[in-house]
């Protein structure tokens, strides 16, 4: 089963990854699109239409550029001078659409995939000639997928509450957060312990928190090693690598599962 998942985090969670972030702006709307740029990684914006991108010289100071019509990637130029946010606008060529971002560096591994910018008129109709074949799939793409959950859940644990986004269908599932999950991963090096848990539809994430046990060693996370206790659909962490002081020998692992967690357990602890 985890055969799969293993290759699922290679493409969702590394910086490879190409599960894209669907995002609908309503044409006309000044309310700008988020978008999260990891440090010395392209990040590709795809639009409807070819744009042109207006460039300010206080953007060209900390991001690099590159627009191929309806495509363009960004990338910071240094970790120490990206600002915590700045405007971007650009102009679409066939309906004169004023797309507006607000780009913001971000150390979030899960922050790497591109994003599809998708139109729609306030009726919800789509105005745009030659594009209904997006339309249609941002219908089909309304479920909660296993990547939006991923994310919705490190928004709940890390983000402050005035940039989590509001994710429908989601809820909040029942856990004991005292339970002992060692046993999760193979060794003695981890200290795992469930944190929270959300669902949409049949998905269930269950966040976990991960804790370096050795006063001396770092542990690299091995994700696949999972493989062997759990049933699931995806896993990945917040952090690939731990230390040993208080401030970075912690960090959560994400198990994305059909149904909750204890039902797909393969192995029980002392198992």
């Amino acid at each position: 089963m985890f055969r799969g998942i293993v290759f699922i985090i290679a493409c969702w969670f590394s910086a490879d990854a190409f599960a894209t972030k669907y995002v609908q702006w309503t044409e006309g709307s000044e309310v700008p699109v988020a978008v999260y740029l990891q440090i010395a990684e392209d990040k590709k914006i795809k639009f409807p239409e070819p744009v042109a991108l207006g460039v300010t010289p206080a953007f060209k100071q900390f991001y690099r550029y590159q627009n191929l019509g309806t495509v363009i990637y960004l990338m910071p130029k240094s970790p120490l001078k990206t600002p915590s946010a700045i405007r971007l606008m650009a102009k679409g060529q066939k309906t004169n659409n004023t797309y507006i971002l607000v780009v913001r560096g971000s150390n979030n591994e899960m922050d790497s995939e591109p994003v599809d910018i998708l139109v729609g008129s306030a009726s919800g109709r789509k105005e745009i000639d030659g594009y209904t074949h997006q339309n249609s799939l941002l219908r089909t793409k309304q479920a909660v997928t296993p990547v939006a959950l991923v994310r919705y859940a490190s928004q709940q644990l890390y983000a402050p509450s005035h940039a989590i986004e509001h994710l429908n269908g989601v809820k909040t599932s029942p856990l004991d957060a005292s339970e002992n999950l060692d046993f999760l991963y193979p060794g003695n090096g981890l200290s795992v312990s469930p944190i929270a848990a959300f669902t949409a539809g049949n998905y269930t994430v269950t966040a976990l928190k991960v804790r370096n046990k050795s006063s001396h060693l770092p542990v690299t996370i091995q994700l696949e090693n999972f493989a062997t206790r759990i049933n699931g659909v995806s896993v990945s962490s917040q952090h690939k690598s731990l230390g040993v002081s208080l401030e970075n020998s912690e960090t959560a692992v994400y198990v994305v599962t059909v149904g909750d967690l204890r039902t797909n357990l393969r192995v029980r602890s002392g198992g």
